[in-house]
Parts: structure tokens; C-alpha cells; sequence
């Protein structure tokens, strides 16, 4: 049947669920891991501000703090003494300078004269080895003409004395041959290839080309190499920080008088970073409700609107509230995209961390509606077939509220008391 499009005021609830909570809170934690040596509240105590609550073991945070201090002294020294070396420093490179210099000029000295000595000394060996073949040759001849004297016992030689003595001179001078070719083989090989004396120079080279390095780098250090200390002394700035103020937190006091909501270790426990230890809540006079709100419903609240808080903590309780803050932006939540809501209530027997359920009452005035079985939807799109003396035609519309039986449509070529035709009344035009 047709039905005549009715104006007046619609309403309808907007359902939310939350958490009672207090308008000061906070979930208090050490900014370094490590093991509790006190916890000295429990879950309920009251606290005034300043009141110790937990303390975390202070030899570690110490030790650190002490080693993240070494740390950085050294990595200042160094950037120091890379950029503003000390005239201690650079006079002592000096010298170290002018020694390595002296040390390169004696060793090519003593090159020089080694290989002069050493010419000389193969000149002489090879003087002493002739003179070795000489003596030889000679001692070789005599022999022969001693030999040519001796005697014979039966069919027995007889050696005499000077054969003997030729035998003995020619067998040493044998030996002193082979002496000299040896002396003249080394004498040769110092000539041909003097590697104990160049290898005196390459040293001497190579410590004045380091000391010359090391002079030159305290001028004019390197760019990446001031870039490297400087990086370093920051890093151990930001960990010296971090240290301090570990070691300065390992003690947490109340910020404000207030109830302990949760405490839920004990001494001798391990605590990682930023784990809460303790939780506190302010004044549980005065307390909100952190309400979910799906983000259909959110564009129906508004900040002032009244709202009805139940608790299953209290069966058969209604609490008055009032809406003092919508968030700006959604949050996601188990896959839902949620406002949180702010609904301020003031009511006795309410605590810091019941559940609670929310009814926000919407309603609009002089809102045109109808039966929701008149609204035709197709895409997320929704319009309804009004009739005419023209002819019927179908207007695409905007949904408002909406109760179990009635929806507010909204275009502006929609007047109240137009006939709006039921579905199928008139083809849909989108």
C-alpha cells in the first residue's frame, strides 16, 4: 500500500561497550631491563605522590653507566686529538719525524759504505784465493821432488821427513784453497746482491714514509676519518644517555596520589624494558568510560549528548554520562575500525577497570521518515518511488536514523505528505 511520507521527530540508540577508567592514569615501567630487588605496593594499596613504589637492581645500571661513560671519554679523546692535536703531540711528531729522516739518511749511508767495503773485501778475496792456487802449485811440486827421494825397506816404501812435511803443506794448502773460494763466493754474492744492506734502507724507507703519514694526518686528518670520530662520539652520547637515565629511573615513585590498579610482579623477577611494573589511577571520584563506537554510528554522537552507562559489576545500576570527546581519527581493533569516545560519569560504586555498556539516545526533529520496507537499496545506494500527478519517479536518498520500524530519508526534492509507492511501485533510476 502507498504510504504518505510522514515528518516529525525520529529517534533511535546507539549501542557501545567500554572500560571505566580514571582521568589520570598511568602504567609505570623501567627504561632498562633487569631484575626487581623491591616492590613495595600491591593491587589496591592507596599512595600519596612521591611514594616509592618498585626498585629495579642498581649494579648492573651502574656498571653500565660507568662503562657507556669510559666509552665516550675515549671516543672524545680521540676526536680531540684527530681534530686539536696538543703542541705536546705535535712536537713529539717532530722529533719522531726528524729521527725516521736521520735513521733513512744513515742507513743510505751505510749502504754506500757497505757496498764500497764490500768491492774491497772482494778484491782481497780474490787476491787470497790466487795466492791459494799459488802456494798449491808449489807445495804440489815439491812434493813430487821429495817423492822422487824416497827410500824403500824390502818391497815397503820408506817415507822421509821431507815428504812428509811436502804431504802435509800440500793437504793444508788444499783446505785453505777451498777457505778462500769460499770467502771469495760470499765476497761476490755481497757485490752482486747486497740484500742485508738494501734491506736496512727499505726498512729505514718504510718507518719514514709511517712517521711522515702519521705528522701529516695530525695536520690535516682526513674528512671521513673526522666524519668516523665524530659519528662515534654522538653514538656514545646517545648511549651515555641512555644509561643515565636508566640508571636515574631505576627507581619508580608515585606521580600523584592515587590507587594501585595492578602490580603484577615480585622481587627477584626479571622485567624486560618498558614492561609496566605498576599501574596507577588518580582520583577514582570523578571517572569516564572509553567507549568503542563503531564508525556507522559515530557521525550519530555528538559532544554533550547524554548517555546511559550500565556495568555488570552492578546489575541493575544506571549511571548518567555525558559525551566530552569524540576521537578525530578511527583505530583498528580485532578488525573493526572503532572511534574511541569519551563519556564523562560521576557516580558512586563505578571503579578504574569494569566493563561497561553504553546507550547514546539519538534523536533528530522535523525529520521526514518512513517504513524502512519503502526504501529500495541496490550497491549501498537507497532511494524510494514517489508517486505523481506527472507520473511516478524514483529519487535516489540519504538515510538518517533509523528505529525498528521507521528510517529517515533525506533529498531535497522530498516534500511531507508526498506518496511514496511500496517496492516495484516504479522502476529504480541510479
Amino acid at each position: 500500500q502507498p504510504v504518505a511520507l510522514a515528518q516529525g521527530t525520529i529517534g533511535q540508540k546507539v549501542f557501545a561497550s567500554g572500560t571505566v577508567e580514571t582521568w589520570q592514569s598511568v602504567s609505570l615501567a623501567f627504561p632498562a631491563g633487569g631484575r626487581l630487588s623491591q616492590v613495595l605496593v600491591q593491587r589496591g594499596d592507596t599512595v600519596q605522590a612521591g611514594r616509592l613504589l618498585a626498585v629495579e637492581d642498581q649494579v648492573p645500571l651502574q656498571s653500565a653507566a660507568a662503562g657507556a661513560a669510559a666509552t665516550l671519554s675515549g671516543a672524545q679523546a680521540h676526536w680531540e686529538r684527530l681534530t686539536s692535536p696538543s703542541p705536546a703531540d705535535l712536537s713529539t711528531l717532530k722529533v719522531n719525524l726528524a729521527n725516521a729522516k736521520q735513521a733513512y739518511a744513515d742507513a743510505q749511508a751505510a749502504y754506500r759504505d757497505g757496498l764500497t767495503t764490500a768491492k774491497s773485501d772482494l778484491a782481497k778475496a780474490q787476491a787470497a784465493e790466487q795466492s791459494a792456487q799459488q802456494a798449491l802449485s808449489n807445495d804440489q811440486t815439491l812434493l813430487a821432488q821429495t817423492e822422487n827421494l824416497t827410500g824403500w825397506a824390502g818391497n815397503q816404501p820408506v817415507l822421509t821427513p821431507g815428504v812428509v812435511q811436502a804431504m802435509n803443506l800440500v793437504a793444508a794448502d788444499k783446505s785453505n784453497l777451498v777457505a778462500a773460494q769460499t770467502a771469495l763466493q760470499q765476497a761476490r754474492n755481497a757485490v752482486q746482491n747486497p740484500v742485508a744492506l738494501r734491506s736496512a734502507v727499505d726498512q729505514a724507507k718504510g718507518s719514514l714514509n709511517a712517521t711522515q703519514n702519521a705528522y701529516d694526518l695530525a695536520l690535516t686528518p682526513p674528512s671521513d676519518a673526522v666524519a668516523a670520530a665524530q659519528s662515534a662520539v654522538q653514538a656514545a652520547q646517545a648511549s651515555y644517555r641512555r644509561a643515565e637515565y636508566a640508571l636515574a629511573n631505576g627507581v619508580l615513585r608515585a606521580p600523584f596520589a592515587g590507587a594501585v590498579t595492578s602490580s603484577p610482579f615480585k622481587p627477584g623477577e626479571m622485567v624486560g624494558a618498558g614492561t609496566p611494573v605498576v599501574s596507577l589511577a588518580g582520583n577514582i571520584s570523578s571517572l569516564k568510560v572509553v567507549a568503542q563506537v563503531d564508525e556507522t554510528q559515530v557521525d550519530k554522537l555528538h559532544v554533550g549528548q547524554r548517555v546511559q552507562v550500565t556495568t555488570g559489576d552492578l546489575p541493575g545500576s544506571v549511571f548518567a554520562g555525558q559525551v566530552v570527546r569524540i576521537a578525530p581519527q578511527a583505530v583498528e581493533k580485532n578488525g573493526v575500525t572503532i572511534f574511541p569516545v569519551d563519556v564523562a560519569v560521576r557516580a558512586a560504586g563505578l571503579r578504574p577497570g569494569m566493563d561497561a555498556n553504553l546507550t547514546f539516545p539519538v534523536v533528530a526533529t522535523h525529520a521526514l521518515y518512513l517504513p524502512k520496507v519503502y526504501v529500495q537499496k541496490h550497491d549501498n545506494r537507497r532511494g524510494v518511488c514517489v508517486a505523481g500527478a506527472g507520473g511516478d519517479r524514483f529519487l535516489e536518498v540519504a538515510t538518517g536514523l533509523g528505529n525498528s520500524r521507521d528510517l529517515q530519508v533525506v533529498s531535497p526534492l522530498l516534500r511531507p505528505g508526498e506518496t511514496v509507492l511500496p517496492k516495484g511501485g516504479c522502476k529504480p533510476v541510479w
